[in-house]
């Protein structure tokens, strides 16, 4: 014979046979199979797990539905020869009405599963769109190093210019094989045209 399991307990039954009429499981048996189910440690919200209310009842609604199930017992029959179903007493339940509470509940489930590999799915894509705009910024700054590099070497080449520029007599240097005596602004206008004797 199969084990039986008590609604009370939801363990094996410690009694077979004694459920009402016949009183039931004792105290002892009840405070032993209370404190073999009931955690001595409780989880905290600072351990990062979610605790139930027990006061509201949230998260507790698919065992409330199991309890709501009409319950019933056996007794023996009058001439002690059968054990009758009787409603109303005892702890058993119907298993098809269990199956159909279990069933919804695992719809549930699967909805919520559903939900949350589509909520995933977004993440992973907005992932995808944040590493890729990563990329793009990471591409952008490698150029503006580049053209900061460019900027110091003309900055260089310029500091150099100025200073041979400031360094030339006015009368003792030639450009483009023309002499000059004027210094300064002239060495400037002197290598304008010379540059654009060339591009023309």
């Amino acid at each position: 014979m199969p084990d039986l399991i008590c609604r009370k307990t939801m363990i094996r039954c410690q009694t077979p046979g004694m459920c009402s009429p016949h009183g039931g499981c004792s105290t002892s048996i009840l405070k032993e199979a209370s404190a073999c189910h009931s955690p001595t440690i409780q989880p905290t919200e600072a351990e990062g797990v979610e605790v139930h209310s027990v006061q509201t009842r949230e998260g507790y609604d698919v065992w409330d539905k199991l309890c709501a199930i009409p319950r019933y017992g056996f007794i023996h029959s009058p001439d002690n020869r059968r054990v009758l179903k009787a409603e109303g007493i005892g702890n058993w339940i119907d298993r098809d009405d269990a199956m159909r509470v279990v069933d919804d509940a695992q719809s549930e489930l699967n909805l919520a599963r559903a939900a949350l590999s589509a909520v995933t799915a977004e993440r992973d894509r907005l992932r995808e769109d944040r590493d890729s705009q990563q990329r793009v910024c990471i591409a952008e700054m490698e150029k503006a190093d580049q053209l900061r590099a460019e900027v110091e070497a003309l900055r260089k080449d310029a500091d150099r210019y100025q200073w041979l520029r400031g360094r030339i007599p006015g009368s003792a240097y030639r450009i483009a094989g023309v002499i000059y005596s004027e210094g300064g602004d002239g060495v400037d206008a002197a290598i304008d045209a010379a540059m654009a004797a060339k591009e023309a």
